[in-house]
């Protein structure tokens, strides 16, 4: 499992937000979100699908939270 590092989160998302963004985009997670102030973690399956995760998800993503900037990273 590959850990990826979610930033620019906004204080109002959840971790029912984020679930909803990855399965919108059809990327799988293997484990579920661990959300903190301002940023968040989840294991990806494997390698391709991180990086899936990162090109997908980098920059502006709209959630019912409203719209915020994500910054994914691995490991």
């Amino acid at each position: 499992m590959n850990k990826l590092y979610i930033g620019n989160v906004s204080e109002q998302a959840s971790a029912l937000d984020l679930e909803t963004i990855f399965e919108q985009w059809k990327i799988p997670f293997s484990a579920p979100f661990l959300v903190k102030s301002g940023y968040a973690f989840v294991d990806c399956p494997d390698d391709k699908i991180a990086m899936k995760a990162i090109d997908t998800l980098s920059g502006a993503v709209n959630c019912r939270s409203g719209i915020f900037p994500l910054t994914c990273s691995g490991r």
